[in-house]
């Protein structure tokens, strides 16, 4: 199984942050439920001086396997289809380099 990696970069006081946490935590008990195996992480850009160097004021920012994904507005139903298209993409990719190493 695949694990997706669903981070969220913000700040304390910061109120779309919290909106954003609010929505990401829906999605997370929502996944887990449907077995979706995910790691989450926060990054407080108050404590990480490159997380702050990167992304400044255009906080919250929802990372999915790194990559950003959303800021400013998260929406639920959005990072939702956004983490079944992130798993089933790591599955493909799996599938694919199992299939290259069996084929030697």
């Amino acid at each position: 199984m695949q694990t997706v990696e669903l981070t969220l970069v913000g700040k304390p006081e910061c109120h779309l942050c919290q909106d954003a946490k609010t929505v990401v935590d829906r999605v997370l008990a929502a996944a887990r439920e449907n077995n979706i195996d995910i790691t989450y992480s926060e990054i407080n850009i108050l404590d990480d001086e490159q997380a702050a160097a990167e992304y400044g004021e255009d906080i919250p920012v929802v990372l999915l396997g790194g990559r950003p994904y959303a800021s400013f507005y998260v929406y639920e139903d959005k990072l939702a289809y956004a983490i079944i298209d992130e798993r089933d993409r790591l599955l493909r990719r799996s599938r694919s380099l199992f299939g290259r190493i069996f084929r030697r």
